[in-house]
């Protein structure tokens, strides 16, 4: 079993509720295709360059040190990057952001949250992500006498990200809406 798979039937309401034991059969990612895009991203990490070079907002070159995700402090990692492959997409139709699962050489499965992006654009599974200057959130509470701990990447544009060693454009941002509702006395 992977070990992105563990967690899922570890918890006791995995076992109690069919809702979430019916979406995991359905989303289930065989090991064997897990296997596949961990090979395909170990021969595309060997095949780059341990430090990469990013152009900031204000155009200046930075060059970016490749991290894994276990080694990422809570917060903003200036200079680095966060390289992986898609494993899945989180959907939700009222959700401000565009959110999927990614893994890392270490085989690490986490969430990223990709801000002001256009609805309809984003990754697929299997695809390579590079996320620069990775910003890191660590969530600890308590539901309904329950205790969850995870972590995820926040990426606030969609120009922070490379899919497919193409950096994402201007194309993909999403552009702002304005709503007003006229009330009356």
């Amino acid at each position: 079993m992977s070990v992105c798979l563990q967690p899922c039937f570890s918890g006791a309401s995995m076992k109690c509720n069919p809702d979430l034991y019916y979406n995991w059969a359905m989303g289930k990612m065989k090991p064997r295709k897990i296997k596949d895009i961990l090979s395909s991203l170990q021969k595309e990490l060997a095949a780059s360059s341990a430090n990469e070079t990013f152009t900031d907002k204000k155009g200046q070159k930075v060059v970016l040190e490749r991290s894994k995700f276990s080694a990422l402090q809570e917060g903003l990692n200036v200079n680095k990057i966060l390289r992986g492959k898609v494993i899945c997409h989180v959907y939700c139709t009222d959700s401000p952001s565009f959110t999927f699962c990614m893994i890392d050489e270490e085989e690490t499965c986490f969430c990223v949250n990709v801000y002001n992006m256009v609805q309809g654009k984003g990754v697929i599974i299997g695809d390579s992500v590079a996320i620069y200057q990775p910003f890191l959130q660590h969530f600890n509470f308590t539901f309904h006498d329950k205790t969850f701990i995870f972590s995820s990447i926040r990426v606030n544009s969609p120009l922070q990200l490379e899919v497919n060693k193409k950096k994402l454009g201007q194309e993909v941002i999403a552009a702002p809406r304005l709503s007003v509702t006229l009330k009356s006395d």
